[in-house]
């Protein structure tokens, strides 16, 4: 098996991006694929109540994002890069189960359906889709091959999807009560809210009709909702870039660094004289081998003096290697704390 691959972790990764820039990470946006890519991950109702839908900043690891919100677009940037392999660790689990319905039958089972999959779940209820079951069992394989062979085998599958919709049924009847308890507070609030306006409007004697009040909360619910678009463009911004070459103030800031001020010179005067004795040493040493030159002085004097010039070369030599040492080391530590004193003093939005 061969051919380019997505992978879905079980632990969603998001990008400190938008939403949209989460799904086509770095593919270039196709609008009729992108938009079919959200239709079968689930994402419309989502796009629906963010605040700049899809264009909706996300912080560092989706903090603003539930769990499913992150799997569905984790699932949907895999479906968007168009691979030939899938591999799908449990993307079912963060969601409910009826949009977990939603993303195996349009996305895994439809979408991608000329496409390899290799799907991690324990959604029972989907095994008989499957065109091989690996069943584990503590890390290990206990079986394997399709549904019909693995019921040969006497595998019983219905008491797990028997404990799977229960647990289903459970969650569901939850969910109806959750939504009949909204249902019945929002319906006391909405009495007693029209009680108040009907006693203000009688205490006031202020003949405002319905379609004027409304209108007045539609207005402020459009700044409200214009506020919290520019708030959400607001969380990414671009940062400042130099695309020009190393200014010459970083030279220099970088060599004042390495020694005070006050030694800079004697430091300069040590590199000159470590080189000029070099030099003047191999000079020295090209007179010796020619006898035409300084012919005033012995040959044993000019080994002497050659000797001299060596000892005096790896003194400064010495002297220089030292110094140098330390003045690195003496940038380096001041570089890196005036770093790391910036970035200690940076506004908490830095580290999101």
């Amino acid at each position: 098996m061969s051919g380019s691959i997505a992978y879905c972790p079980q632990t969603a990764w998001i990008n400190n991006n938008t939403v949209r820039g989460n799904i086509t990470f770095g593919c270039e946006y196709d609008e009729e694929k992108y938009n079919d890519v959200i239709r079968v991950c689930a994402l419309e109702p989502d796009f629906q109540t963010l605040a700049a839908g899809d264009m909706t900043a996300i912080g560092e690891n989706g903090v603003n994002l539930s769990g499913g919100q992150k799997a569905r677009i984790q699932l949907a940037r895999a479906v968007y890069s168009d691979r030939d392999i899938y591999i799908l660790d449990d993307p079912l689990s963060a969601v409910d189960a009826h949009v977990g319905r939603i993303l195996f039958e349009e996305c895994i089972y439809g979408r991608l359906k000329d496409k390899t999959r290799l799907l991690i779940t324990n959604q029972l209820q989907y095994i008989d889709r499957a065109d091989n079951i690996i069943l584990l069992d503590k890390g290990r394989i206990s079986a394997q091959g399709t549904s019909s062979q693995l019921k040969e085998q006497g595998i019983d599958f219905q008491k797990f999807i028997i404990k799977e919709s229960k647990k289903e049924n459970i969650d569901n009847s939850k969910e109806d009560i959750e939504k009949h308890k909204n249902k019945h507070n929002k319906d006391k609030k909405t009495k007693r809210q029209n009680k108040e306006s009907k006693i203000e409007n009688e205490e006031n004697q202020i003949g405002k009709s319905d379609e004027q009040i409304n209108q007045k909360d539609n207005k402020v619910q459009q700044i409200v909702k214009s506020n919290e678009v520019e708030t959400a463009k607001q969380i990414m911004t671009n940062e400042e870039q130099e695309t020009k070459g190393v200014p010459w103030s970083s030279y220099f800031n970088y060599i004042l660094s390495l020694v005070p001020l006050s030694l800079l010179i004697p430091f300069i005067l040590i590199i000159i004289a470590s080189e000029g004795i070099n030099i003047f040493s191999q000079w020295w040493l090209g007179c010796i081998g020619s006898p035409d030159q300084i012919k005033s002085i012995s040959f044993g004097w000019k080994i002497g003096m050659y000797a001299l010039f060596g000892f005096g070369a790896l003194i400064l030599f010495l002297i220089r290697a030292f110094t140098s040492a330390l003045a690195v080391r003496r940038s380096n530590r001041l570089i890196h704390l005036k770093l790391l004193t910036h970035v200690i003093h940076c506004p908490i939005f830095f580290y999101d």
